[in-house]
C-alpha cells in the first residue's frame, strides 16, 4: 500500500510540476511544489527534487534546440563560405597559371621564331665555317661541328601542352657543310617539347 500511495504521489508530483513549469518560472514551482507537498505528505523535499529535475531537463532541452538551431543555420552558411572561397582560390590559381602559360609560350614562340630568322639570314649557302660559328655562339646553342654537318640544340622552355610531364623544351639548329665547312643546304630549324608522349 505505501508504494502505490508513493507511486501515485509521484505521478501527480509529475504533473503538478510539468504544469508549474509551463506556466511559471522554476522559482515560483519550487514554492508551490514545496507547499504542496508538505501539505499531503509532510516529506518536504520529495516532490521539490522531482520538479527541480523536471526543470533541469526542460532548460537543458531548451538549451539543446537552441543550439541545435544555431548549428542548423551556421553549418549551410560556413560550407557555402568554404565552398566559394576554394572556387575563388581555385579559379585565380588558374586564371594566373593560363595567364603565365601564354606569356612563357609566346616567349619561346618569339625565340623559335628569332632563330629561325637568324639562321635563314645568316647561314646561307656559302657561308664560311667561322660564320658557322659566330652564329651559334651568338645565339648560346651550344653545337658541334663533323665533316658533313653543324649541328646545335639550345635546352629552354615553353608552357608544354595538356599531356606533358614538364615544359622543358629544345630548339634545334642543323646545317650541311662541305668539306672546307661552307654551308651547302638551307639550315634545318626545329623545335619541340622534350617530355611529352
Amino acid at each position: 500500500m505505501a508504494r502505490w500511495v508513493r507511486l501515485s504521489l509521484s505521478v501527480a508530483d509529475a504533473f503538478v510540476c510539468r504544469f508549474l513549469l509551463s506556466k511559471h518560472s522554476f522559482s515560483a514551482a519550487f514554492q508551490v511544489a514545496l507547499r504542496t507537498d508538505q501539505e499531503l505528505t509532510g516529506l518536504p523535499f520529495v516532490s521539490v527534487n522531482g520538479c527541480y529535475r523536471q526543470f533541469l531537463a526542460q532548460a537543458s532541452s531548451q538549451q539543446d534546440t537552441d543550439v541545435m538551431k544555431t548549428l542548423r543555420r551556421s553549418i549551410p552558411i560556413s560550407a557555402a563560405i568554404v565552398v566559394i572561397v576554394g572556387v575563388s582560390w581555385l579559379g585565380l590559381r588558374y586564371f594566373r597559371s593560363q595567364s603565365d602559360c601564354k606569356k612563357l609560350s609566346a616567349a619561346f614562340a618569339r625565340q623559335i621564331e628569332n632563330i629561325k630568322a637568324d639562321a635563314h639570314e645568316r647561314l646561307r649557302v656559302g657561308t664560311k665555317k667561322a660564320d658557322v660559328v659566330r652564329f651559334f655562339t651568338e645565339q648560346s646553342i651550344p653545337f658541334t661541328i663533323s665533316e658533313s654537318e653543324a649541328r646545335g640544340t639550345l635546352l629552354t622552355s615553353g608552357c608544354a601542352p595538356f599531356g606533358c610531364g614538364s615544359d622543358a623544351a629544345l630548339i634545334g639548329v642543323s646545317v650541311k657543310l662541305d668539306p672546307a665547312g661552307a654551308v651547302t643546304e638551307e639550315p634545318t630549324v626545329i623545335d619541340m617539347y622534350t617530355d611529352c608522349l
